[in-house]
């Protein structure tokens, strides 16, 4: 019984004629065509993309066959910046801290753009705590940006409005010529802004050449803007890696309860998380594209009925605790001189 079972098959695959087969093995081998080339285009083309002309037979004939499906490789980029106050590069190196010395590090652009490329990521990955540190970060840079513009922007004009003068502003005749390639469109925006307090350095210094600026002027102006820049800076440094998500917090389990204990413990509350933010209600403006955030949202929108429009700012904006008790109260090392004669400002830890 089983040996009759075993030869019907074979008994009907010899009654096929031999141009049946023929035709079977090579619908088989279409088929098989076809699976390689959608596969391959998969590869090239994004998922749930709409658009099919750049597959496999689907290109202008005039292209040439070999075109179909070809994609360039991952995009890339950098900059060159070029600083002329040692201020500025300062600002750029920051400072290592000397704990048995009492010395607290000084986060400069250089380990900021390193930190804010993992925030970065981690708020792309739903981490709470990842967006609020960029929305902190945002809210230092719109301070520092619009006191670092008016304060260059007045001295401009005070110099620039000198009867019968033509000035030609400070610079150095070695400036210092920095490559960047940062991870984070952060890293670039804390670059533009470095480099407008180094072009507000050149005009204090020529201001105060001539004549126009007093040692109390550079204090209230170079020295508050170099406070607000490494103020931004230091945000970043609020964030820690826990790897945890807004689901973990919504589930308070073991994820959430290990990532509230290192910020109230290891941060000492430092960063506080918005009620808002953790919804995911309110982002920083600059802030990467987020899937999970954007699921969850769609389903609060089906259970409520209620349209959710994500707002950039928070609507209490987070305590700020100024630099100088975060840090140490003191200005960077390095403190400007005139470029031509060579003289230096007195260092000093007042705090105005």
């Amino acid at each position: 019984m089983s040996n009759q079972v075993g030869k019907t098959p074979a008994s009907k695959e010899a009654a096929t004629t031999p141009d049946e087969s023929v035709t079977e093995t090579e619908q088989k081998k279409s088929e098989k065509q076809k699976k390689t080339a959608v596969d391959k285009a998969s590869i090239f083309s994004p998922k749930k993309s709409k658009q099919t002309w750049n597959t496999y037979g689907k290109a202008d004939p005039l292209a040439g066959p070999m075109t179909g499906g070809m994609s360039p490789g991952p995009m890339s980029m950098a900059a060159n910046m070029q600083l002329h106050s040692r201020l500025s590069i300062n600002l750029f190196r920051g400072r290592k801290g000397e704990p048995d010395k009492n010395i607290r590090p000084i986060i400069g652009l250089a380990r900021f753009g390193r930190q804010v490329a993992l925030v970065w990521s981690a708020a792309a990955e739903d981490d709470p705590f990842a967006d609020q540190t960029l929305i902190n970060i945002e809210l230092a840079y719109d301070t520092a940006n619009r006191l670092i513009k008016d304060r260059s922007e007045a001295l401009a004009a005070l110099v620039d409005g000198m009867d019968g003068f033509e000035v030609q502003y400070q610079e150095s005749v070695e400036p210092v010529s920095l490559d960047l390639k940062f991870y984070s469109p952060w890293g670039f925006r804390g670059a533009v802004l470095l480099r407008e307090f180094d072009v507000l350095v050149r005009r204090a210094l020529t201001a105060r050449h001539l004549g126009l600026f007093t040692n109390d002027d550079w204090q209230n102006v170079v020295h508050d803007s170099q406070r607000a820049l490494r103020h931004m800076f230091a945000e970043v440094d609020s964030w820690v890696n826990t790897g945890v998500r807004r689901q973990d917090m919504d589930q308070n389990n073991r994820v959430a309860k290990r990532a509230q204990s290192v910020y109230t413990e290891l941060k000492k509350g430092y960063l506080v998380l918005d009620s808002d933010v953790m919804q995911g209600f309110v982002r920083a403006k600059l802030a990467p594209p987020n899937k999970r955030l954007q699921e969850r949202l769609e389903k609060f929108e089906e259970e409520t009925g209620e349209t959710v429009n994500v707002r950039h700012k928070p609507a209490k904006a987070p305590e700020v605790t100024p630099v100088e008790t975060v840090e140490t109260g003191e200005v960077m090392d390095g403190a400007e001189g005139s470029v031509e004669d060579g003289r230096t400002l007195q260092k000093t830890s007042q705090a105005n």
